[in-house]
């Protein structure tokens, strides 16, 4: 029983981040492991795993349970250091507890491995 709604979270999950990906029509599926940083006024980091499922050579789209709101900036590391980018949420879908999040890279990572 169990399992079935673990599968029918994950389709939703999905959908949330397909709907922000047609958007951006030349996104390709990816699945790279990153950390989210967002870094707040009392001095304390939110920091989460999490993986980007799409991706242009600017734009990136993951899931997070953090509290991110649009325009914020947040930096993005993977664990082989091939990506630590500073970047900006320019849209995000609400759903179930979770935030689909589109983040525009603020500047140009000659790393990333995305080509438009």
């Amino acid at each position: 029983m169990r399992r079935g709604k673990t599968v029918a979270k994950v389709a939703q999950k999905n959908s949330a981040v397909e709907r922000l990906v047609a958007i951006f029509p030349e996104a390709s599926p990816v699945r790279v492991p990153v950390l989210v940083v967002a870094s707040r006024k009392e001095g304390r980091d939110l920091k989460e795993d999490t993986v980007i499922e799409f991706g242009t050579s600017r734009v990136v789209f993951f899931f997070s349970r953090l509290p991110l709101e649009l325009e914020e900036k947040i930096l993005l590391r993977n664990a082989d250091g091939s990506l630590g980018i500073e970047a900006i949420i320019i849209a995000l879908q609400y759903e179930e507890g979770h935030r689909a999040i589109a983040a525009r890279f603020l500047a140009e990572d000659r790393k990333w491995i995305i080509k438009s």
